[in-house]
């Protein structure tokens, strides 16, 4: 007998009644064509050379990993952002949505757990980057792979906005403001000048410039007024 060659009848069978069997010389089987996200049990009957049959050993009910969300994205504001997503291919119910943000050095801020395709994240730092990863997760906590992604908070508004105009032979006008909460790398300014014409205002010399600090003179050159 020491000779003598075995076979397996593995069968394998889900909890949507999707019965299935493979026969096999190994002591290993991979199984194809299994659903996403779904529960299986599974047992192994030896076989012997006369077709005689063993008991019947039974696995523990494994579950197949679901499949990922799709279309993760972020809508940001000042301190908070909305992380949105798209159901996995063969959502299935109960499925919940585990979500994990970092901040730009990858610490791990907090995470949660949801059952909607959306979570509105609050006490951001404005001017901020973050990670977000979304795992599905099915409900006895068998997850898919990860999806990521980064968004950075608005920055926040200069506040205490003050203009003046000095007694000054040139024309200028002097800013100064309180510096806004948050992170930021500097401050955009835009200087519109104005030409009164017949009671209508028109823009022209649109400027944008750039500065690290809250002070700023700007000079306006060439100022016409036509009655």
């Amino acid at each position: 007998m020491a000779n003598t060659t075995f076979s397996y009848l593995v069968k394998y069978l889900s909890t949507q009644l999707d019965n299935k069997t493979v026969t096999t010389t190994n002591t290993s089987q991979t199984l194809p064509s299994l659903s996403s996200g779904t529960p299986y049990n599974m047992s192994v009957v030896t076989v012997g050379v006369l077709g005689f049959h063993s008991e019947e050993v039974w696995s523990s009910l494994v579950t197949t990993r679901p499949e990922s969300v799709q279309s993760l994205s972020a809508v940001t504001a000042e301190v908070n952002i909305t992380v949105t997503w798209s159901k996995p291919v063969g959502h299935k119910p109960g499925y919940s949505y585990r979500v994990t943000w970092t901040n730009s050095t990858g610490l791990i801020i907090s995470n949660r757990t949801t059952a909607m395709e959306n979570l509105p994240i609050n006490g951001l730092v404005p001017g901020s980057l973050y990670n977000f990863t979304v795992t599905t997760q099915t409900d006895d906590g068998t997850e898919g792979a990860p999806v990521s992604t980064s968004s950075c908070t608005n920055a926040s508004p200069v506040s205490n906005l003050k203009c003046a105009s000095p007694n000054d032979p040139n024309a200028m006008l002097n800013l100064s403001w309180t510096k806004p909460e948050g992170l930021y790398q500097g401050f955009q300014i835009t200087a519109k000048e104005t030409i009164q014409v017949r009671l209508h205002n028109v823009f022209h010399n649109y400027h944008t410039m750039h500065f690290s600090n809250s002070t700023v003179n700007i000079v306006h050159r060439n100022k016409i007024f036509i009655d």
